[in-house]
């Protein structure tokens, strides 16, 4: 017998946490085939997506061409991989060279 007894509010996960609950089957395609295809689909997308959703997420299945936005890398991978289960994706911030920025900016106050 299953017990019904409410747990309370679902805890927010941090999207790197979002990301590892995403799982993706082992690709035939290299690494370097599945960027290049990404790259090449991007640049063929670039002048319909990027005027209207600079710095969102573009998620691109490199097997079909097929890509989904959203403002979080892990909601647009899912709507993809509900779409199709077996999807390679491709990720991309649209108009920037990363998804994600490393490091810090030193700033020194003008006087």
């Amino acid at each position: 017998m299953l017990n019904n007894v409410a747990r309370g509010p679902v805890p927010r996960m941090h999207p790197m946490q979002q990301m590892r609950k995403i799982t993706m089957n082992a690709s035939d395609y290299p690494r370097e085939v599945v960027v290049s295809r990404g790259k090449e689909i991007y640049q063929q997308l670039r002048d319909e997506v990027e005027p209207h959703h600079k710095g969102k997420i573009l998620a691109i299945d490199v097997k079909t061409g097929d890509y989904e936005i959203d403002d979080k890398v892990a909601v647009a991978m899912n709507r993809m991989l509900e779409k199709n289960p077996e999807a390679m994706m491709y990720c991309l911030r649209i108009g920037f060279p990363a998804v994600y920025r490393m490091g810090f900016r030193l700033s020194v106050p003008k006087q």
